[in-house]
């Protein structure tokens, strides 16, 4: 397990978000994973059942990579400890993807979407998409026992967040590297902020 479970609390007393992981799928089987609100990469082995799981988040934001040749499988959050072992045919796990293997033979049994998304467009106002900006902020911070910090620049995101931080109270430290040739910064924009 790589990453952050954000709503591990609803599932129940857990010290840790990683602790709800073999509960869940002791209670739902591999469609445990549309239960998690987070970022996460997963790798369960069940070995009474002959049963791997691999899977990510719905946009990949921890990474996954696995390697399938011959009944030779194996999976790592970083390729290179793949790459030292001499697998072949090393691939990036797809977002949004559970896949189900055999342990026995490799062979994949099933493979099914985590999160379905309605694409269509019905909104006249970004209401919605602030509410729920807030929300991801409050998810992030709301729980955490460690110093936050963000790289301030004169760009739109960091300045979204910095300002919903403020918002919430949120204690945090920015830091911003300016040097010759990161010319590209507006330099009023990040002097203007880091008074806030």
């Amino acid at each position: 397990f790589n990453g952050e479970i954000y709503n591990y609390k609803e599932f129940g007393d857990y010290k840790s978000d990683g602790y709800c992981i073999n509960d869940l799928y002791k209670e739902h089987g591999v469609d445990f994973v549309k239960k998690l609100d987070g970022e996460f990469a997963i790798l369960l082995m069940d070995f009474k059942n002959d049963l791997i799981l691999m899977v990510t988040d719905p946009f990949k934001t921890k990474p996954l990579f696995d390697s399938n040749v011959d009944g030779d499988f194996g999976c790592s959050t970083y390729r290179t400890a793949l790459d030292k072992v001499n697998h072949r045919d090393v691939k990036k796990a797809k977002p949004n993807t559970a896949m189900v293997f055999r342990i026995s033979d490799s062979e994949l049994v099933d493979e099914f979407t985590v999160c379905e998304f309605d694409l269509n467009q019905y909104k006249e106002t970004f209401d919605d998409w602030n509410e729920a900006f807030s929300n991801s902020i409050l998810k992030r911070t709301g729980d955490t026992t460690q110093n936050i910090f963000i790289g301030l620049s004169s760009g739109y995101d960091s300045g979204a967040i910095c300002c919903e931080l403020l918002k919430q109270s949120v204690p945090f430290k920015a830091y911003s590297v300016l040097t010759p040739v990161i010319v590209h910064e507006n330099t009023y924009i990040v002097d203007e902020r880091q008074k806030l």
